[in-house]
């Protein structure tokens, strides 16, 4: 065997690996919602978990919607500087990243904190018991 079939076996052990870890974890995690689910289910009764279960489908929706190709693209340059050994860019990349990823997440959570004595009073009205 040539050092260059064994180094191939290698990568593709390692692929592998890491898509059955990516298996492993996509099924803990629909294992998680699932359980979540049934005790929220036990505990608020199934018109609340209706609920739930919409705000958490439009809240997946807006999620997809936000990332609008930044991750594919932050992925890319990644791998293209890895690939190039270029140290200096990858770091500015991974720094545009984390700050475009802070800075969004803070407008937003202000967005989301200013109307939120609002839906409040509005959740109030609709159900008394909250």
């Amino acid at each position: 065997m040539s050092h260059a079939s064994a180094q191939g076996d290698r990568h593709v052990r390692g692929m592998a690996r890491g898509g059955g870890l990516n298996l492993l974890g996509a099924l803990l995690s629909q294992a998680a919602v699932f359980l979540i689910m049934l005790l929220l289910a036990r505990v608020l009764g199934i018109r609340e978990v209706g609920r739930y279960a919409q705000c958490y489908a439009v809240l997946s929706l807006a999620g997809l919607l936000s990332l609008s190709g930044f991750r594919a693209g932050l992925t890319r340059f990644v791998a293209v500087h890895l690939a190039d050994a270029d140290a200096p860019a990858l770091r500015g990349t991974i720094r545009l990243g984390l700050a475009v990823s802070a800075g969004s997440s803070v407008v937003l959570a202000g967005a989301l904190r200013m109307p939120v004595s609002t839906l409040a009073e509005i959740a109030a009205d609709v159900d008394p018991r909250i």
